[in-house]
């Protein structure tokens, strides 16, 4: 495979001059990973090996056959703790994974490094970090599990989910993490760009007791206050639909910001008044 990220090529054809622009990356590519936002289950279906060849023979660990059918995923951990999780097929299929990391900023790509967690394993079926696996990398031989990560606040992670059988089954990612509302994409200082802003609306402002949320994020929506300098005075998710209540009695008279961010990491920020 060709390489064509950041390329421009050039080809002189009957005297004519023509520029054929680079392809984007897409979530096939370590470029285009999804930034998960919330450790509620994550469902992909992987299309190809996409436009760059990511892997090779100084970043790929185990994946001895590097990338197949596959997506990248990265996550940030908002504190200390430890993260596992399952892949599982969602019909049969030889899934494997590879994991980088921990990285203070978003990944470079492609990966310089050896994933600290990596898996090959041969055998059909779910795969994954679990709390019982002592082995940090296996081969066709092993038995799909590897072990869970020990994380602190603000690390980010790159993972890789392949597809070996090449047969267009999805996938679902389940977390199985401690505490189990781990990752976030609204910690302070987290690193990366979050996906175009969504609009929402809040009402009463000035404020009393409580703000009344109206936004087109449904499911799991994770929210963060922040005072005029900054500091986070109150955060917390729920499960919306469309509207959600967030109480702030508590918070001294003043201007705050409230940032929302879903699992796909669409977000959006607001001021309002605490009266």
């Amino acid at each position: 495979m060709i390489p064509l990220r950041n390329v421009v090529a050039f080809v002189a054809l009957s005297g004519i001059l023509i520029k054929a622009s680079a392809q984007e990356p897409t979530i096939a590519d370590c470029a285009g990973s999804v930034r998960v936002c919330i450790d509620t289950t994550f469902s992909e279906s992987p299309g190809d090996s996409g436009t760059v060849a990511d892997l090779g023979a100084g970043n790929h660990g185990c994946m001895e056959s590097n990338e197949r059918q596959g997506v990248w995923v990265r996550f940030t951990t908002n504190a200390t703790g430890t993260v596992a999780f399952t892949i599982n097929p969602t019909a049969g299929a030889d899934y494997d994974l590879a994991l980088w990391g921990p990285y203070a900023a978003d990944p470079v790509c492609p990966t310089q490094a050896q994933p600290i967690r990596c898996s090959f394993s041969a055998i059909n079926g779910g795969t994954g970090l679990n709390y019982t696996a002592v082995d940090l990398s296996e081969g066709a031989g092993g038995n799909s599990w590897v072990r869970y990560l020990d994380v602190g606040t603000g690390d980010t992670y790159l993972l890789y989910v392949n597809n070996f059988t090449m047969n267009g089954v999805n996938f679902d990612l389940v977390w199985d993490n401690e505490p189990d509302n781990l990752i976030d994409c609204l910690i302070m200082g987290a690193s990366g760009t979050l996906q175009s802003p969504v609009a929402f609306s809040m009402r009463p402002n000035p404020a009393t007791d409580r703000i009344t949320v109206s936004t087109p994020f449904t499911g799991t929506v994770a929210w963060m206050i922040a005072d005029n300098s900054g500091r986070v005075v109150l955060r917390d998710r729920a499960t919306w639909t469309e509207r959600g209540t967030i109480d702030v009695g508590m918070l001294a008279q003043g201007t705050y910001v409230l940032r929302l961010v879903d699992a796909w990491g669409r977000s959006n920020a607001a001021c309002f008044v605490k009266q």
